[in-house]
């Protein structure tokens, strides 16, 4: 009897658990789904920011996260572009690609965030990354193995 409560119990678990993520991924769905990408913890980041009230849009929300910036005259043709896109019920998507960096191996980083505003304040739901590389220095196609 107890082994069959125990199924019974493990079952519905799995059940909940397949159903918050069909949730979750209707929510927010995936602009890249055969890209992989490498999920960040941006509870640090939402500590730090967690009283503040200057945060105007979600583009310079993405600015606060990722605060590189590409000197206006600077060597090469270096670019960062930030795409803030926005959802239902307060939240935001925005699309962060710093492209033809300056550095020998990776080319690029893409994030994609997912914040939510309420009364001036905001905070991350979820934030993840990927890059690619310089030809011949490994996959030249957005993921997240390592660039050589």
């Amino acid at each position: 009897m107890i082994k069959y409560i125990t199924l019974l119990l493990f079952s519905s678990f799995l059940f909940l658990l397949a159903c918050n993520k069909s949730i979750s991924n209707n929510k927010f769905p995936d602009a890249f789904p055969n890209e992989s990408f490498e999920e960040l913890d941006p509870s640090a980041f939402n500590e730090s920011i967690k009283e503040a009230r200057y945060i105007t849009n979600a583009g310079a929300f993405m600015e606060l996260y990722y605060p590189n910036k590409v000197a206006p005259n600077a060597e090469g043709n270096e670019s960062i572009d930030i795409t803030p896109t926005d959802l239902k019920n307060g939240y935001h998507k925005v699309l962060m690609i710093h492209d033809r960096m300056l550095d020998d191996s990776q080319r690029g980083i893409k994030l994609i965030m997912i914040a939510k505003e309420d009364k001036g304040l905001w905070q991350v739901v979820m934030v993840k990354k990927n890059w690619r590389c310089w030809k011949g220095r490994g996959h030249e196609d957005w993921g997240t193995e390592n660039c050589n």
